[in-house]
């Protein structure tokens, strides 16, 4: 549900009413009467104070302002009354303004300035459902929509999770690949080492040899130059 629908605004009765001003009212301009200040003065089925919001719908009374629950489009929508009133009630569209002959005429009665007819009460009634069967329907679209959100991102995290356990698996691989070539290393460099020592006491034992073999000549030279 988008963050329009979960917002709401309440004229603050100290400050002075600014149309233009009114979140609750994005398309003033648009609106086919002058804006009063909200009716502050009636309730609705659930004893609050009403909300005044804008109709977006595409039909004929598009742009008027309407009241409903002050729940309507909110986080308490499903707890909401059934609360609904147009500001203008006795506004006529210009669409119903020329009639057809034999239509009902649209008269303007003495009681509060609303307008009667059989036609016109029944075409607002029948706009009034087709506005809350339309919201419904549109409800329901964002909802299935956001299962489809909900379901696509369930299906990556599946996928994250299958592609993190491979990372892990592959992560284990290489660390114990990691350790039989550090072992080589360890095996080899003690290998080295033995030659390095064999190498040393081999160096030593020649050496060892040739000073044998020099102190012989020598003594064998001694010997044969005593014969003489």
């Amino acid at each position: 549900m988008s963050s329009q629908r979960n917002r709401f605004h309440l004229q603050d009765h100290n400050e002075p009413y600014e149309p233009y001003n009114d979140p609750n009212i994005p398309y003033p301009h648009l609106v086919p009467y002058h804006i009063p200040p909200p009716n502050r003065d009636i309730k609705c089925h659930c004893n609050l104070i009403p909300v005044r919001r804008q109709s977006q719908k595409d039909n004929p009374r598009k742009y008027e302002l309407f009241y409903a629950c002050l729940k309507f489009r909110t986080v308490a929508h499903d707890n909401k009354c059934n609360y609904f009133r147009w500001e203008r009630p006795d506004y006529v569209p210009p669409e119903f303004q020329q009639q057809q002959p034999g239509e009902t005429s649209v008269q303007e009665n003495d009681a509060g300035g609303e307008y009667s007819g059989v036609k016109n009460h029944d075409t607002e009634h029948v706009q009034n459902n087709e506005w809350v069967t339309n919201e419904f329907v549109k409800l329901h679209e964002e909802i299935d929509s956001l299962k489809q959100t909900i379901e696509y991102q369930n299906e990556q995290i599946v996928i994250l999770k299958s592609e993190n356990e491979h990372l892990i698996d592959e992560k284990k691989s290489f660390n114990k690949e990691l350790e039989d070539f550090n072992a080589e290393i360890r095996i080899l460099k003690r290998k080295l080492e033995n030659e390095r020592e064999e190498n040393e006491n081999h160096i030593k034992r020649v050496k060892m040899e040739l000073f044998n073999a020099n102190l012989k000549l020598k003594v064998i030279k001694k010997l044969k130059s005593k014969e003489k």
